[in-house]
Formats: C-alpha cells, structure tokens, sequence
C-alpha cells in the first residue's frame, strides 16, 4: 500500500473558504475586492470557538439533523478560484509544516499528537468542521461550470 500520509489536500471550495473563515487566508486586501465582500463579515473568533466544541443543529422529520443552509459565497473567474485553491494548498503544507516543528514541551503532553499531523488529517478534519452546525452555513465560493480539479 503506498504511503498516503504527504498526498497535497484536496483543494476544492469547501477548504480554501474554511481556511478563510478561521483566518489562515485573508483575502481582505486581495485584488478581487468585489470577490472578498462575501467574506468581509467574518468572525474568525466565532467560527474558532465552534471548531472548539461539538456543536449541533437540531433534528428534522424523523429525528434527522437538521442542517442550516449554506449561504451563497462568491463566485470566482477560471483564474481567481485557482489563486484560492493554491493558496490553500500552501497554507495547508505550512500548517502540517509548523505542527511538526513546534515545541511542545512536556507541560503539553495530550497535544504531542501535533507533531505527527499529515496533510490527509488536516484536510479531513477541515472537511468535518465545515460540515458541522452553525460553520456548515459559513459562504463557500463557487466556480460554475467545473466539475473537479
């Protein structure tokens, strides 16, 4: 079985705008300023608190959860979702990069787990963050027209 465990992120919209509402990108400033409005009423403390705890919608019919929309992010040019995109790339390379090269100490020994971070659990737990409660209703960009990368 090949090792999977340096494999980049998969880099769709779902991460490069999770990555923006927790404040790893910032695209205030960013040429695409009729672009970046959508994001501009960001609370990166908000949405961190709720990666943080588990948080719940209620229950539809049936006892299902019951999910909050998503609100409608910007949509992007051919060349602004692929700056996005790389960006989140990078921004993930960087972040599995810093984990490994922290100094934890043994005053933090149940967070020694970070050293050994990949970018495949990095990526998987952005996935399941942006699928929970209130952060499943933060705006996501969208490129109509594109099925993957």
């Amino acid at each position: 079985m090949p090792d999977t465990s340096v494999i980049p992120v998969f880099s769709d919209n779902v991460l490069p705008s999770m990555l923006i509402h927790l404040g790893v990108l910032d695209v205030s400033q960013s040429a695409y300023t009729a672009h970046h409005s959508a994001f501009a009423k960001l609370d990166v403390e908000v949405n961190l608190a709720y990666t943080a705890t588990d948080v719940q919608g209620g229950t539809g019919p049936g006892g299902s959860l019951e999910l909050p929309d998503v609100e409608e992010g910007p949509v992007l040019s051919e060349e602004e979702a692929y700056a996005l995109r790389a960006a989140a790339v990078d921004a993930c390379e960087l972040l599995v990069d810093t984990a490994k090269n922290l100094n934890i100490g043994d005053h933090f020994e149940e967070y020694k787990w970070v050293k050994n971070l990949t970018l495949p659990e990095l990526d998987g737990w952005l996935w399941a963050v942006a699928k929970k409660g209130q952060l499943r209703s933060l705006a996501r960009f969208a490129q109509p027209g594109t099925v993957m990368y």
